[in-house]
């Protein structure tokens, strides 16, 4: 749930109040609960990423400027497949705080931080 504060007292007292900063990826941490297997990933909004039977695409995330205490946003697609014959259910759709995780009856899926993805470098081949 996204509460939205209109007053105007609390706008002209805090001229951050609504500040989110669009970043281009997510660092996601997944908790598999039945093997205690964690995982932390970074992904490009938009791509997909396995974590076991979820597929999770991270649609846009928003993160605090420096000058506020920290938080970030994302807008999360879960949806799992356990039969490849049968089309993946969704799981979750719907935004995520860092501060406030959601969960899974078998997983947990927590936003981080939303962050810039480092590019990654090609394996050098051996000679």
């Amino acid at each position: 749930m996204l509460v939205v504060c209109t007053s105007a007292a609390v706008a002209e007292d805090d001229p951050f109040a609504d500040s989110w900063v669009a970043v281009d990826g997510a660092r996601l941490e997944a908790l598999d609960k039945v093997t205690g297997r964690i995982s932390v990933v970074e992904t490009v909004i938009g791509e997909p990423i396995s974590f076991g039977t979820l597929g999770i695409i991270v649609e846009s995330c928003f993160r605090r400027p420096p000058e506020l205490p920290p938080d970030s946003a994302a807008l999360i697609d879960v949806s799992e497949s356990r039969d490849a014959a049968a089309p993946p259910r969704a799981v979750l759709r719907g935004g995520m705080f860092g501060s406030s995780p959601r969960l899974t009856a078998v997983y947990d899926v927590i936003v981080l931080n939303c962050v810039t993805p480092q590019p990654v470098e090609p394996e050098a081949e051996d000679e």
